[in-house]
């Protein structure tokens, strides 16, 4: 069984890849979702910075991911990486 592991976005119901797929038309994968953090998608980009600075982002609202969430569900929009294995 071959593996892929691709980013893509959840859009409308649907699963879109950032990336073309090396797939036939209609041919059916299994599909295993793993969920993004900000965190992890962050990560290493405010190295180098003084503290202070890391501070104002890290508690500011310009840039929280919480902003407009409501009962705890993932932004529209927000990428996840995808495991796809052919079967």
């Amino acid at each position: 069984m071959e593996t892929l592991t691709i980013h893509a976005v959840y859009e409308d119901g649907k699963l879109r890849p950032l990336t073309p797929l090396p797939l036939q038309n209609e041919e059916k994968v299994l599909l295993k979702v793993i969920r993004h953090s900000a965190v992890q998608e962050t990560q290493g980009l405010l190295q180098g910075l003084e503290p202070e600075i890391v501070q104002e982002v890290a508690e500011g609202d310009e840039f929280s991911v919480l902003a407009g969430r409501s009962g705890g569900s993932k932004p529209s929009g927000e990428a996840a990486t995808l495991t796809a294995s052919r079967e």
